[in-house]
């Protein structure tokens, strides 16, 4: 039976019984229910219940319910505003969301179905491998200093989902003493040697993503978008990045479409390029604003609107009024009367449409 269920009036770190009475409470729900948490440390949790309905556990203030390591293996299970200081996985698992909470180490959902991260905060890399049907959306990956590694990784043969209107500020790669460094991307399609194949049928749209050059070891960057696989549509993105690869795509039999992006350089005018390699076929590029599209392979290339780095009519500090070098949405605003103003077919005019209309 639906219905709400408070697990302490009180402190958890003041009630030593509310750890017992929120597994009590999981043991006894048969679906529809929401726990409700006061603040506290409530340890390591783990749920392998396949419930009825959705149940929901709430942290009654924002991030004030506290878990270390989180093992979920059931299915219908909501996490709502929570915060998560140690490793987060999903695993065999079905009918997961995972809303308003805050992620603070690496999180993973493999060889899961019915997927949801929406509206979290996510301070390290989250990986999704061998999904059925995700969403991903809404979320905003951060950490101070810039994030050391990749923010999404999407792995082998997950398909059918959704990546939108994500926040990915920044990242912070390190090269180490035996000359190896750190990969970042902010979303990176890859497939590992025993999969069965590459991810598809995805949507990634409407993300802001930006790398600060202040952050990380001078001669490493990160990638905005690095995507293999086929059935893709990349469109309405906002990108800065000092890389050569701020859009990439490679290994695909075909199928995928860069469409209606607005890429950027550094400040110094490095990077913002859009890149196709010779290990994909027939990828769709149009409507896109970049540096430079670079068509190593058989792309269908359209339309697209070219700045010059260096002073000239389309120099990209005069299509753009930069006051905050990329790291604000609002830097990808087009001057008024500019090639690639609003009415005109290039960018991602909807996306700045949208959060304009906030």
């Amino acid at each position: 039976m639906a219905g709400w269920l408070v697990v302490a009036a009180g402190s958890a770190d003041a009630d030593a019984n509310a750890r017992a009475r929120l597994d009590a409470a999981l043991a006894s729900t048969k679906g529809g229910e929401t726990i409700v948490l006061p603040d506290g440390d409530y340890g390591a949790l783990s749920i392998s219940q396949v419930f009825n309905e959705p149940v929901t556990i709430r942290s009654e203030t924002p991030h004030g319910a506290r878990f270390g390591v989180v093992m979920i293996t059931g299915a219908n299970v909501v996490l709502d505003g929570i915060a998560v200081y140690d490793r987060f996985t999903l695993r065999n698992a079905s009918g997961i969301e995972v809303r308003n909470s805050r992620l603070g180490s690496w999180a993973e959902a493999i060889s899961s179905q019915d997927i949801k991260f929406r509206g979290n905060e996510i301070t390290a890399t989250l990986m999704m491998q061998k999904v059925l049907g995700f969403d991903v959306s809404n979320n905003f990956f951060y950490a101070e200093g810039g994030i050391n590694g990749d923010h999404l990784t999407i792995v082998d043969e997950t398909r059918s989902g959704t990546i939108a209107n994500n926040t990915m500020a920044d990242a912070a790669p390190v090269i180490n003493a035996d000359g190896t460094y750190t990969h970042s991307d902010a979303i990176q399609f890859y497939t590992t040697p025993s999969a069965g194949d590459w991810p598809s049928s995805i949507l990634i749209r409407g993300n802001f993503i930006y790398d600060d050059p202040a952050t990380g070891d001078a001669g490493v960057w990160m990638q905005g978008i690095n995507v293999g696989g086929r059935d893709i549509i990349i469109e309405e993105n906002l990108v800065m990045a000092g890389t050569p690869n701020a859009i990439i795509v490679a290994n695909s039999p075909g199928g995928i479409e860069v469409r209606n992006n607005t890429v950027l350089p550094w400040p110094d005018g490095s990077g913002g390029n859009i890149r196709v390699n010779n290990t994909s076929q027939g990828v769709y590029v149009d409507g896109n604003v970049a540096s430079w599209l670079f068509d190593q392979g058989t792309a269908v290339v359209g339309d697209n609107f070219k700045y010059e780095t260096g002073p000239s009519d389309n120099y990209f500090r005069n299509v753009f009024d930069l006051k905050n070098d990329g790291m604000v949405w609002t830097d990808f605003i087009p001057k008024e009367g500019s090639p690639i103003d609003f009415g005109s077919r290039y960018g991602a005019q909807k996306r700045l449409t949208e959060l304009g209309s906030r």
